[in-house]
């Protein structure tokens, strides 16, 4: 949205007398939820296009589809001979005077009237929801702070536009955000403190749904945490869906991680580089060897590991995984190995780690790149020798698994830099296997929207059936930086949004339309990636009084690469402002 200045005669923000109330139009529609300020005594012009002075993100609304006026304690709506009309209480009208906390519909586009003393709390879109998640994400893996993503489900869309101020109000001011997933269901950031004693995401999520419960008996939610329901952004998306459609008796469902088994996924090919690493999965099935994975963030790691699984001489006895960037460096350990009683606070019984519970089959360690020094060299010892001891052991234990590591990151690059291990790294290169980008394979695009969009059919009883050619045409074009997980949770939301049907590229992420093109898109996502990065080592900076080799200590991080990117970024000048 955007919004043309106030005329010259009218009083800016600033020349109000202090406390006087002011008059803000809430635009809330199937993108998000805008708030513009009406001019005292002047007047806005609102649409889908210039030259409106207020630009909406709606198809439904025509060019200049109607003029806001400011009447004092009130806002006077007039229709511009729009197609789709002014309707007020089911009824079309020409000239309409709202009263703070009434609503008017123009065309998809919900206009409510406030009345206030500050501007109200603006709603992010869906898509900076995401990238504010995927910041809390980064702080989660480095400082080991808490983020969840919570899904709100309301009886309908018009509920959902009348919870928007009761939950914001209710939200944290450190980083917890509200957005519209699509109609009739919101949805919200919740970030957590890495102090102890700070209100748990579940019971700051029950809190939200109580306040939501009050103003609509039927809401009903769904909460994904990190890193216990998924570690990407879209896979915490996955995972709050599937549990907000599970039955479910109780208002809040607790999300779990979502099992990307879909063999179909692989198999289901037309791309020359698939049918590649499906002959070299087959081929490595067979090999006593350990395996690496190489790939980008929802390029489908995961499916190559099972698929070797199924095909191995392993395939009847166990496969365990485990994300090494999901836990913190004093349990991982434990989970990995396992630990005896009293071997540490908490350890009140012997737990059998996840080697043992592979023996026989095979291991697959997520996000290899993230293990801390010490992990990586237990790792080391087990993969030379077959043997480990439990956390506070003092016997041997003997297993035989197989080990399939997988990484998003440079290992080589790691080893240089000394944050890696490099006989590890021999260890774990047996065999190393390439999963091919979404953007490397646009030949499967239309195939993989298509599975997405008969799953959203099923399972949320969405009426789009097919993807126009439009649309489709910018799904092939798109740089996927979230690879195929992306895919599905943009296909899913826009077939949540579309209200023919077939989904139109007006039902697309407005990000994804913007930045089409795969060079812009993919440079759009280092960009966004360089700045979480600046903005995580400046905190750190910031927290350890600008000591570079503690806040390195912090991230983990080499100090060489610390100071490397310390000065890539500016961020010693930073610290002179």
């Amino acid at each position: 949205m955007t919004t043309a200045p106030p005329p010259d005669e009218t009083r800016t923000i600033e020349q109000l007398p202090q406390g006087e109330p002011r008059l803000f139009a809430v635009l809330a529609h199937r993108h998000g939820v805008d708030t513009v300020e009406l001019p005292r005594g002047g007047a806005l012009v609102l649409g889908r296009a210039e030259p409106a002075d207020v630009v909406v993100d709606d198809s439904a609304l025509s060019r200049q589809h109607a003029r806001l006026c400011d009447d004092g304690d009130a806002l006077i709506v007039e229709d511009l001979d729009s197609k789709n009309g002014v309707i007020v209480a089911g009824s079309r009208v020409r000239r309409h005077r709202l009263a703070p906390g009434e609503s008017a519909q123009l065309g998809g586009t919900q206009l409510t009237v406030q009345l206030s003393g500050a501007a109200p709390r603006r709603l992010p879109s869906h898509e900076e929801l995401l990238e504010a998640l995927d910041r809390a994400l980064v702080r989660g893996r480095s400082l080991r702070e808490g983020c969840a993503l919570l899904l709100v489900a309301t009886s309908d869309a018009a509920s959902a536009w009348r919870l928007f101020a009761p939950l914001a109000a209710e939200l944290g001011e450190t980083g917890d955000r509200l957005a519209l997933y699509a109609p009739g269901v919101l949805e919200a950031l919740l970030v957590g403190e890495a102090d102890v004693a700070a209100e748990p995401l579940a019971a700051r999520a029950e809190r939200l749904l109580a306040r939501a419960a009050a103003h609509d008996e039927g809401v009903r939610g769904a909460l994904a945490e990190f890193p216990l329901a998924g570690t990407t952004s879209e896979h915490l998306l996955l995972a709050a869906r599937r549990a907000l459609l599970a039955p479910d008796d109780t208002r809040l469902a607790r999300a779990k991680v979502v099992q990307d088994d879909e063999a179909a996924l692989l198999e289901q090919t037309r791309s020359p580089a698939m049918r590649a690493l499906l002959r070299t999965v087959e081929r490595a099935a067979t090999a006593p060897l350990p395996l690496l994975v190489l790939g980008e963030t929802g390029s489908g790691k995961e499916l190559v590991a099972h698929a070797i699984h199924t095909r191995s001489p392993r395939h009847g006895k166990p496969m365990r995984c485990i994300n090494c960037a999901a836990l913190p460096e004093s349990l991982l350990e434990a989970t990995l190995f396992g630990h005896e009683r009293g071997a540490f606070t908490g350890a009140d019984a012997r737990r059998v780690g996840l080697f043992e519970e592979a023996d026989g089959g095979t291991l697959m360690l997520d996000e290899v790149g993230e293990l801390a020094a010490s992990a990586q060299a237990a790792l080391l010892r087990v993969l030379e020798t077959g043997r480990f001891r439990r956390v506070g052991g003092a016997e041997d234990i003997c297993v035989d698994v197989r080990v399939v590591a997988a990484t998003h990151r440079d290992l080589d690059a790691l080893v240089e830099d000394g944050g890696f291990r490099q006989d590890l790294l021999y260890r774990l290169d047996g065999l190393r296997i390439e999963v091919p980008a979404l953007r490397a394979r646009r030949e499967d695009i239309a195939l993989l929207a298509g599975r997405f969009l008969a799953e959203a059919r099923e399972a949320f009883a969405a009426g789009a059936s097919a993807i126009d050619e439009d649309a489709l045409s910018l799904l092939e074009r798109y740089a996927w930086p979230g690879n195929v997980r992306e895919l599905r949770n943009v296909v899913q939301r826009a077939a949540a949004l579309a209200e023919g049907s077939s989904i139109g590229v007006d039902d697309l992420p407005r990000g994804l339309r913007d930045g089409s093109s795969a060079e812009g898109a993919a440079q759009s996502f280092k960009d966004r990636i360089q700045r979480y990065e600046a903005e995580l080592i400046h905190d750190a900076l910031r927290e350890a009084s600008w000591n570079q080799s503690e806040a390195a200590r912090r991230l983990r991080m080499p100090l060489r690469s610390m100071v490397r990117k310390v000065q890539l970024y500016g961020l010693a000048r930073r610290r002179q402002r």
